[in-house]
């Protein structure tokens, strides 16, 4: 009784829940091999989110030709990473 009643106490008094780290893109609709490793990992979660937030705001201080440019460089590296990592990018390839 105590433990469901501290719960509920803690619950109602908005005690504080700390969420694990969310990455750029929806984990429930992941898919290929990188973005379920990163779900399933917090710091890559995190880092994902991150560089995403960053990426976004650089394309929108981007003139049309940096974005291009900026685009061009994001799928160069997203490539080398699959490649250096060894991870394959077909889609519901099991890791």
């Amino acid at each position: 009784m105590f433990p469901t009643l501290l719960f509920l106490t803690l619950l109602l008094t908005g005690f504080p829940v700390i969420a694990a780290p969310t990455p750029s893109f929806d984990c429930a609709a992941a898919a290929y091999p990188i973005e379920i490793i990163i779900c399933d990992h917090e710091k890559l979660a995190q880092a994902d989110k991150t560089l995403g937030e960053a990426y976004a705001a650089a394309r929108k201080r981007a003139t049309d030709a940096q974005q291009n440019a900026l685009q061009k460089g994001q799928r160069q590296w997203l490539a080398e990473r699959l490649e250096r990592c060894h991870i394959g990018n077909k889609k519901g390839q099991r890791i």
